[in-house]
């Protein structure tokens, strides 16, 4: 009676458990009933949650990264603004307390000295002991533009370097400088003269455009080209001598030089571009007689005497 009675307890427990659909599995080391559907689940979310855990820290770096790139911004903005400042400041303090200094020596000449201060340089290419001007920011009306900055050869005067100098008179230029880059004189419509030395081998494309109150230039034998344009606009020069080592005349040269009256080329010149000379209604060329500079004067209603 007793054995009946405890089968029918155990069918009724399997039949409920049955029943309800719940696929249980006997721990064999506790003997704890196990449920593998609720542990998967409980897994799975535990899983998600680290996933929207880290989902949230990239969102946050990410909003740090941006701040951070914000701040580098403002920061280079902000220096910006304090180099600016810097040089204007400098420019001041250099023009008002050492700039240019006037002396007269025994023979009465004025002699001055430029504030080596004023020039900004680079270092020329391959080279640690040369290097090249590349702005002057002072306002002085006589330059010397010298032949060593920091105990470094100064071989150069780059493109721009003394552009739109309002108030710039006078040049002279250093004896170690063997090219003058273009436009580095552009504008300076106040220069009257500028002194090259016989190392300059280029003096390149619309290096002294529109000076307008240049009145005198050297031209050193040295030089073996000079670019087009390269004194176009200078409308107060009155004479020029181009050197026996320039054998080619650039296009607009001297176009626009109204008041150039005399321009003294050697035998070699073997070619001369048609707008040279254009707009020069006063000029004479002075030449031997080649054929070609006649011929060319001829063409283009230009006078000219033999010498």
């Amino acid at each position: 009676m007793e054995e009946k009675i405890t089968d029918t307890v155990q069918e009724n427990y399997l039949g409920e458990n049955t029943a309800s659909g719940v696929d249980s599995k006997e721990n064999t080391d506790s003997g704890e009933i196990v449920d593998s559907d609720n542990e998967l689940v409980k897994s799975m979310n535990v899983i998600q949650d680290m996933i929207t855990d880290k989902k949230y820290e990239l969102k946050n770096l990410k909003s740090d990264l941006e701040d951070i790139k914000m701040q580098i911004r403002k920061k280079n903005t902000e220096i910006y603004e304090l180099e600016k400042k810097f040089d204007e400041l400098k420019v001041r303090y250099t023009n008002k307390n050492i700039g240019v200094t006037e002396t007269k020596n025994e023979d009465k000449k004025i002699v001055f000295s430029t504030n080596l201060n004023c020039f900004k340089y680079k270092n020329v290419f391959l080279s640690i002991n040369k290097v090249t001007i590349t702005r002057y920011f002072g306002i002085d009306e006589n330059i010397i533009v010298p032949e060593k900055l920091d105990k470094k050869l100064v071989v150069g005067i780059s493109e721009k370097a003394f552009a739109n100098l309002k108030t710039l008179k006078n040049v002279v230029i250093g004896d170690n400088i063997t090219e003058i880059e273009q436009y580095a004189f552009v504008e300076c419509t106040g220069l009257r003269t500028v002194h090259i030395p016989n190392s300059v081998i280029a003096i390149n494309e619309g290096t002294f455009m529109d000076c307008r109150s240049l009145t005198y230039i050297n031209i050193p034998e040295s030089v073996q080209f000079i670019g087009k344009s390269a004194f176009s606009g200078c409308t107060n020069l009155r004479e020029v001598v181009i050197p026996r080592s320039i054998t080619a005349i650039e296009n607009h040269i001297f176009a626009g030089c109204c008041n150039l009256e005399k321009i003294t080329l050697s035998e070699r010149v073997r070619f001369i571009e048609d707008n040279a000379f254009s707009d020069c209604s006063k000029l004479t060329i002075y030449c031997k007689d080649n054929g070609y500079i006649p011929r060319y004067a001829k063409n283009r209603k230009i006078n000219f005497e033999i010498i």
